[in-house]
């Protein structure tokens, strides 16, 4: 609809009013003697005006007159309007966490959706860029959205996330949005950042009493696993926690809390799992905001790492399968296994999914006794005790790959990959003229090289996670996707790449993954006391002109759209008086 600019041009509306008045107010035809009518059978004379009311005689000139008359009115009060390029540019930065969902009724949400729909989408004289605020942000739809269309996408905006960056929020419409874009913050709390100009932070949160599950971990420790929980008061008054720890699996209670906590106090639940294949869950029962009343913990106990040691000598294998064994990681096969060992690389049978571990035995090695420059920033090698220990090795030992261990330019440990992208570790030790196996860095290695191999085993690299986590899964040669169901069910195809694929946990609950004849499952909790503490929440809601300043600029000039539609109603008008004979009536 277009804008007037000069309203008072509507005054001359009087002028429909002054025209029709001379069709309506006709004086009465006069009688007049005559000595003949035969010339005058096709003429009838029009009355003259007067003060006395008489039919209407030409009414399709009065209505084109009065429509050219009204057209020139609305032309002559300067009408604008927005079109194309000329819409107000307007930024939506949405806040995506948990906490705008909160409440049993009225949510910060709904209380946005009605402001946005009365104050932004109403105007039809925008332009919509909608950013969904979450822990990365994102674009609702595309840029530059009309307002019918973003009135439709903002259903996708629902409210899921851990946490809203609403800074790397700002930041990304800055990036994407021209410098006079109108920015609305939309969110539940208030802020102390100074804000630009364009910048309007709206705030429609109202304080809430709340019981969460804020921590949830389990660990594995000798047969048992130990599982952490704390619950805390949200609230400025004493209240009722009433939860329970159960085996999801047979239904029976591990724990019952039935217990009065006070205003922002906190309860701590340390409990040990001998069912270490179990899955644990933890509910709180009496509180009414749903999305931190749950949370899962799945086993923790990786797959073992299968290991072959048929390559090696009656002298190396049991310094090495005593190793193997203590570590709890490892299981010894015949066949099939993640890590075979052997003695000398010419033994070596490449088999896609099986690492290699190969001992260079030197016929005349070399010993010495001292410090070994050591890569601590690799897998094998993390927390390694300083190596000083008798090392019998084979100076003329090299082999293409990265060296992780070396002594006086000689490579003592090396590790490369093969071309199906499985790992060959190569060690450069004569044990029999060694002491290394007697020192803490022998079992110190070996626990880093089953547990790296266990890390590439296919499936999640962990199975508990925090919301807004990466989930990590590694996955073997010829799979190209992983598909995932989320909580809700919602199913999503994630590409492979480099036998890995990950993504980001939104939503709290249990993720479904399959790759193949594969599957396993993650948990995502929330465990965040920003989200779940709700006392803080306010509503502040500041007038917002969307054209602000010089609002003329937004506008075009669009007089044409009533001069062009005058001149052609004239045309005809003109065309009719001129086709007229007298006497007839149009």
């Amino acid at each position: 609809m277009p804008i007037f600019m000069s309203p008072l041009a509507f005054w001359g509306i009087l002028a429909l009013a002054a025209v029709a008045a001379i069709y309506l107010f006709r004086r009465q035809s006069r009688n007049i003697r005559v000595s003949s009518l035969m010339f005058w059978s096709h003429v009838k004379a029009p009355a003259e005006g007067g003060r006395k009311i008489t039919r209407l005689q030409i009414p399709l000139v009065l209505v084109l007159e009065l429509l050219i008359l009204a057209l020139l009115v609305l032309a002559a009060a300067t009408p604008r309007a927005v079109t194309g390029d000329q819409l107000v540019p307007v930024a939506l930065i949405l806040d995506d966490s948990f906490s705008m969902s909160a409440g049993s009724g009225e949510t910060s949400r709904s209380r946005a959706l009605a402001w946005i729909e009365k104050n932004v989408f109403a105007r039809g004289f925008v332009r919509l860029t909608m950013v969904r605020a979450g822990v990365e942000p994102e674009i609702i739809g595309r840029p530059d959205l009309q307002t019918a269309e973003a009135s439709h996408l903002i259903g996708g905006w629902r409210c899921r996330s851990s946490h809203a960056d609403l800074n790397a929020a700002l930041r990304n419409v800055s990036e994407i949005c021209s410098p006079d874009t109108k920015v609305l913050v939309i969110t539940d709390r208030a802020t102390q950042q100074v804000l630009a100009e364009n910048i309007s932070w709206l705030a429609f949160g109202q304080p809430l009493a709340n019981i969460a599950i804020t921590t949830a971990n389990r660990y594995a420790l000798g047969d048992v696993d130990r599982c952490f929980f704390e619950f805390v008061n949200f609230a400025t008054s004493p209240a009722r926690l009433s939860a329970e720890i159960v085996d999801a699996g047979s239904g029976s209670v591990l724990e019952r809390l039935d217990l009065e906590l006070a205003a922002r106090a906190h309860r701590r639940v340390r409990l040990s799992v001998k069912d270490t294949a179990a899955e644990i869950r933890a509910v709180v029962k009496n509180d009414g905001i749903a999305y931190d009343n749950q949370v899962w913990l799945l086993p923790v106990r990786p797959e073992l790492v299968k290991v072959e040691l048929t390559g090696l000598s009656a002298r190396l294998r049991p310094l090495i399968e005593r190793t193997l064994n203590s570590s709890g990681l490892a299981s010894i096969v015949a066949t099939g296994s993640h890590l075979a060992f052997f003695e000398g690389a010419a033994d070596i049978k490449t088999v896609a999914g099986r690492w290699n571990f190969v001992v260079h035995n030197a016929s005349q090695p070399v010993t010495v006794r001292g410090s070994v420059a050591v890569d601590k920033n690799h897998p094998l090698l993390g927390g390694l005790p300083k190596v000083m220990a008798a090392w019998a090795f084979d100076r003329s030992f090299s082999i293409a790959g990265q060296p992780l261990m070396s002594v006086a330019g000689v490579p003592l440990l090396i590790a490369a990959e093969d071309v199906h992208g499985d790992r060959n570790i190569y060690l450069n030790l004569t044990a029999d003229r060694s002491n290394l196996h007697t020192t803490a860095v022998w079992p110190v290695f070996f626990w880093n090289l089953l547990s790296w191999r266990q890390q590439a085993n296919p499936g999640p690299t962990q199975f508990n996670y925090h919301s807004g986590m990466e989930v990590k899964v590694n996955l073997p040669a010829g799979v190209k996707t992983l598909k995932v169901v989320s909580p809700s069910g919602r199913a999503s195809e994630i590409p492979v790449w480099r036998h890995n694929a990950g993504f980001t946990v939104r939503e709290p609950g249990i993720y479904s993954l399959q790759a193949g004849d594969l599957s396993w499952q993650a948990a995502a909790n929330l465990n965040s006391v920003e989200e779940s503490d709700l006392t803080g929440l306010q509503t502040i809601q500041p007038e917002i002109e969307l054209a602000s300043g010089d609002a003329s600029r937004y506008f075009s000039d669009v007089r044409w759209w009533f001069i062009v539609p005058a001149l052609l109603l004239l045309i005809l008008h003109q065309w009719l008086l001129r086709q007229g004979r007298p006497g007839h009536v149009y």
